[in-house]
């Protein structure tokens, strides 16, 4: 994927696919005169483009960002949204798919290529009850268990 002059690329926060569905970046953002609309990008999988991060100083902007803000509901995700600016490129959902029965029964999309297991409920623990979670899980499980016996 060729991130041309973009600082990152990733999916679009699920919950909050806009700036302005979050208080504080809102704020924020309409102060530093940033467009509310952008797309609000999940940190949990991203790709970076080391050169335009430096240049940016990307990673000065976000704990700048993260030590003038005390009231931030999702700090490494706020910071990071903040600090890119307009310098993101949103990719499809399946490359970060985040782990939740509400977004499994409504997503009509690609298969997941990354399964994001953000909250609470992880596949390896009894309360997850996401029938597609849980066996892609175990599928990939499985996987791994058989390269680590062919490699032994």
């Amino acid at each position: 994927l060729d991130l041309g002059i973009s600082a990152v690329a990733g999916a679009v926060d699920a919950f909050n696919p806009t700036l302005d569905c979050v208080p504080e970046v809102a704020a924020y953002s309409y102060a530093q005169g940033l467009d509310p609309q952008l797309p609000y990008l999940n940190s949990g999988v991203i790709l970076v483009n080391t050169r335009v991060w430096r240049s940016l100083d990307v990673s000065q902007r976000a704990l700048s960002i993260a030590r003038t803000s005390t009231s931030l509901m999702y700090p490494d995700q706020d910071c990071l949204n903040l600090a890119v600016g307009e310098s993101r490129r949103q990719v499809g959902l399946e490359w970060n798919f985040m782990a939740s029965a509400e977004l499994a029964r409504r997503y009509i999309g690609p298969l997941p290529k990354i399964v994001h297991y953000a909250g609470p409920r992880k596949p390896w623990r009894h309360e997850c009850r996401v029938p597609l979670l849980q066996a892609a899980y175990t599928h990939v499980l499985e996987e791994v268990r058989i390269l680590l016996k062919e490699d032994s």
